[in-house]
């Protein structure tokens, strides 16, 4: 790949340099697949660099991409407005200190870029407006009119304010969204959602996770059930309860249920055992897995793989999900895989959180109490009900669009930004 999506150079001095803000573990990932296509079709002309608001940025660094600013984490994750508590863990954690440095540094900085690409949330548009004040595009991914509140709009109507001006490139996750802004006034275009990029499974480990867990088809005997306990800090405090809904699924199948654990890159599987030993899990090294990972052995001889870094590949075997997660849970009622989730000990998975995702995926997501009992009783009414399964998979196909919108949304940034140019792609 041609891309200067690593903040290097080929030979041929960048005319331009493309800063890329983003708040959240999700949204650095949508920033780090937009550079890289942007890279690819602006080729030497470009330099990319990547500005990560919460968290250290781990998807930018293990891409190459190039990461600058100041980073921190936050123990809320970047959910300080879940909850009052969570706000508060965050204030006693500095995050008043540390956004006063990240702004201070991108006004010290500014005249090093030429052009900024938000995604996440409003705030890297406010950033732009009040600080940098350069051309900008912005992956409005965490908003929909499907999560919207009593208003109508998924943020108060007055926070938009800023894209009213129409200098902001917009690029939002849904035609529904678009439609209601454009209705208020402001101008933004739907190309589909990057969120459901890049979810092609490698077929050859594809092939060896299948044959390792002895999954089917989705109509088969032997379901698979993919435990998503979050990419945050989270995880650790959510493992432990959806084990025990996968225990009590398959002692009440009769042990006719299979399990898996989607577990993120950047999360250390060492933090686990502590945590799982409490409940009587341990962890055990594996060299025998088809991809990275560990062996989960619980009670009663009960035992599952834990993959590393294989998302893509467990959605695509599973038939069904227990997640308390954001993007993850997402992507997978988008690839048609009905999630069951409850709200978690941890940060994010609040019930306003909930609420909301539960508005955004609609029927895809199935919304029980916080415990491992009711995860595994409406998980098992699913599996039992082949019209309810169907009409869930669908929604959230049709909730989170087709794939294909980063190479849209990349391409239209380069126009812009290289309007005139000769390009390499």
């Amino acid at each position: 790949m041609n891309a200067r999506a690593d903040g290097g150079s080929l030979g041929v001095k960048p005319t331009k340099t493309l800063l890329i803000l983003s708040n959240g573990h999700g949204e650095d990932v949508v920033g780090r697949r937009l550079a890289q296509r942007i890279g690819t079709r602006a080729g030497e002309r470009l330099r990319i660099v990547a500005f990560p608001t919460i968290g250290a940025g781990d998807a930018y660094r293990r891409a190459g991409i190039h990461v600058v600013g100041v980073q921190g984490e936050l123990p809320s994750g970047g959910f300080a407005y879940l909850s009052l508590k969570n706000t508060l863990m965050d204030l006693r954690a500095g995050w008043p200190r540390l956004l006063l440095r990240q702004m201070a540094y991108l006004r010290r900085h500014r005249d090093e870029w030429d052009a900024v690409l938000g995604v996440g949330d409003l705030f890297s548009v406010y950033l732009n407006r009040f600080i940098l004040k350069k051309p900008m595009s912005w992956a409005a991914i965490a908003y929909s009119v499907h999560s919207a509140g009593p208003s109508g709009y998924p943020v108060h109507p007055g926070w938009w304010r800023p894209l009213r001006r129409g200098d902001v490139q917009a690029f939002v996750r849904d035609p529904e969204t678009r439609n209601l802004l454009r209705l208020a006034g402001i101008a933004s275009e739907y190309v589909g959602n990057p969120m459901m990029d890049d979810l092609a499974p490698d077929r050859t480990l594809l092939g060896r996770m299948q044959a390792a867990l002895g999954a089917e088809s989705l109509d088969g005997q032997m379901p698979l059930i993919v435990l998503l306990p979050g990419s945050r800090q989270d995880a650790v405090r959510n493992l432990p309860d959806q084990l025990e809904a996968l225990r009590l699924l398959y002692h009440r199948t009769g042990g006719r249920v299979r399990g898996a654990v989607a577990w993120a890159p950047w999360q250390p599987v060492e933090g686990l055992r502590p945590a799982l030993a409490r409940v009587g899990w341990r962890v055990r090294e594996a060299g025998h897995l088809a991809a990275p990972g560990v062996v989960l052995q619980g009670p009663e001889g009960l035992e599952l793989s834990l993959f590393v870094g294989a998302f893509a590949e467990l959605i695509h075997l599973a038939t069904l999900a227990i997640g308390q997660a954001g993007t993850a849970v997402e992507q997978a009622v988008g690839l048609g895989r009905p999630v069951v989730s409850c709200p978690s000990p941890g940060t994010q998975v609040t019930r306003s959180f909930l609420a909301a995702q539960q508005r955004l995926l609609g029927e895809a997501l199935a919304v029980t109490e916080a415990s491992p009992a009711a995860l595994a009783e409406e998980a098992l009414a699913i599996l039992q009900d082949p019209a309810r399964y169907r009409r869930m998979a669908a929604a959230g196909r049709q909730r989170m669009g087709p794939p294909g919108a980063s190479e849209a949304i990349a391409r239209r940034v380069v126009d812009r930004l290289l309007r005139g140019q000769v390009l390499t792609a």
